[in-house]
């Protein structure tokens, strides 16, 4: 009530602790409440990105990056200076996702980032099929999914489903919403060796490219915006 009041005054302190009291209401957590049929569809949104954020290619990306690299022809230490400019990129464009996504809004930049980084990663599978897969040409295409992913989905994904799940159930949603995110980010991590070595450069990406299409699909057809709304107003979205 304190914090309340310091934001926007005793008025609306007061109508805003009553809102949180009634959404709140008292109730025991526990894991069974995850399968409530009311929050079902949200939960569903939530794990949904939380799959789809690590199956379009992330992490792969990143931790693979030396060997992407070694396989597009640089040497070992070209490779591991272009890896640590890479991480530059996705901090400076994670800091622009910090200044525009309360003015842009999460839905917005989440289809733009999944557009993006879908085009990226069809550029390196189109790059691969036609044995283009050099140089220059897989630097500026990592470069520009890390762009995509940081300034339009990384910070987005935790800002979005730190909203949308229900008060009464919103810590243990996030645990497991974190929890399915790091088992997509080992599955895709654990087979991406293996799929560059059995499969084609072409096809492994081109198979990343699937994901990031369906995540853009998910998030157009599922995600709904929730800028500007209060948490308890949000609970009351049929996302």
């Amino acid at each position: 009530m304190n914090v309340l009041v310091r934001i926007g005054g005793e008025a609306l302190a007061i109508k805003e602790y009553e809102e949180i009291g009634k959404n709140i209401n008292g109730q025991p957590v526990n894991f069974s409440m995850l399968f409530d049929p009311s929050i079902r569809k949200v939960l569903w949104v939530g794990f949904g990105l939380a799959v789809f954020v690590q199956l379009s290619g992330i992490n792969t990306i990143i931790d693979y990056a030396p060997k992407i690299f070694a396989s597009a022809g640089w040497k070992l230490d070209t490779g591991l200076f272009a890896t640590f400019g890479l991480g530059i990129v996705n901090f400076v464009f994670t800091w622009i996702s910090i200044l525009i996504i309360d003015k842009a809004g999460r839905r917005p930049l989440y289809i733009i980032g999944s557009a993006g980084i879908m085009l990226a990663l069809l550029g390196l599978s189109v790059a691969g099929f036609l044995r283009h897969f050099t140089g220059i040409v897989v630097l500026l295409h990592i470069i520009l999914f890390i762009v995509f992913f940081a300034a339009f989905i990384g910070p987005v994904f935790w800002t979005y489903i730190s909203e949308i799940f229900p008060n009464r159930v919103r810590g243990m949603a996030m645990s497991v919403s974190a929890f399915i995110q790091w088992i997509s980010n080992a599955v895709i991590v654990e087979v991406f060796p293996a799929m560059i070595n059995k499969l084609s450069l072409g096809i492994t990406f081109g198979i990343l490219t699937i994901f990031a299409l369906g995540q853009l699909v998910f998030v157009v057809k599922y995600v709904q915006e929730t800028k500007g709304k209060l948490l308890e107003e949000i609970e009351g979205l049929r996302v």
